[in-house]
């Protein structure tokens, strides 16, 4: 978890950071500018978001922006071993407003994430499965 964690925050932590430096900067000629659109990411373990399918327990980094151009990643993180990880990103977005009575495209999109990952299926080596037991056994009696 921590791993995901740091790597969100060096990531979209440091975009943030540039772009309120830029917005400070570029305000003094221009008071009246709006503020940056900020990436929306995890920053504590309660704010990962879990997946049990298929025998494996994923764990999720949803990244989000601005409301307009709705861009929103999803990382599925799943350890393989000892120093080893499968990640898989998924990204949706949309340009404007997709939703309607009849088309909702945000839900649709997330039924369709859901319905892929449901479909992975992850078979571990005999090592990776020795070394994610030894992981597991550690965690439990911490």
């Amino acid at each position: 978890m921590k791993f995901i964690l740091e790597l969100d925050e060096r990531t979209y932590g440091e975009v943030n950071k540039k772009e309120l430096a830029e917005y400070e900067q570029e305000k003094i000629d221009m008071p009246f500018l709006p503020p940056p659109c900020l990436m929306v990411y995890p920053k504590k373990a309660e704010d990962l978001e879990h997946l049990k399918t298929n025998g494996n327990s994923w764990l999720i980094s949803r990244i989000s922006a601005d409301k307009e151009i709705s861009v929103i990643s999803r990382y599925f993180f799943l350890p393989i071993g000892n120093r080893h990880m499968l990640v898989i990103s998924l990204e949706t977005s949309s340009h404007g407003e997709f939703y309607s009575d009849k088309h909702n495209v945000p839900d649709e999109c997330e039924k369709t994430v859901k319905t892929f990952m449901e479909n992975v299926h992850v078979e571990l080596s005999d090592e990776a499965k020795r070394q994610k037991e030894e992981v597991l056994s550690r965690i439990e009696n911490s």
